[in-house]
């Protein structure tokens, strides 16, 4: 099982995981979600593993969009991490910034 990103080591295998995950389904464009309002969805508790990252830590997950991909739009639950590293290509900066300080 995966663990917390806390050195750069963990950092390059979660990295690995996320682009492979990114590859394998062909994932060009995303976004999160939409409620009715036009707002990002709500995240939700769970201990399923992310889709992305496989890691079976529990916590929030976020439903993004992807594709078109031969017509189609398919659903993911992602993790905080992989929303943010699918969003913004790296983790969120309070975490980079730690990893750099080590």
């Amino acid at each position: 099982m995966l663990k917390e990103i806390e050195t750069k080591a963990d950092y390059a295998e979660y990295e690995l995981r996320a682009q492979r995950f990114v590859g394998a389904e062909k994932i060009e464009v995303h976004s999160a979600k939409r409620d009715a309002d036009g707002d990002a969805a709500d995240p939700s508790f769970s201990w399923y593993p992310c889709e992305c990252c496989k890691r079976h830590l529990g916590g929030d997950r976020y439903t993004i969009v992807a594709g078109p991909r031969g017509g189609k739009h398919f659903e993911y639950d992602v993790c905080v991490d992989c929303y943010y590293y699918l969003e913004y290509g790296r983790l969120d900066d309070t975490t980079m910034a730690a990893l750099e300080d080590k």
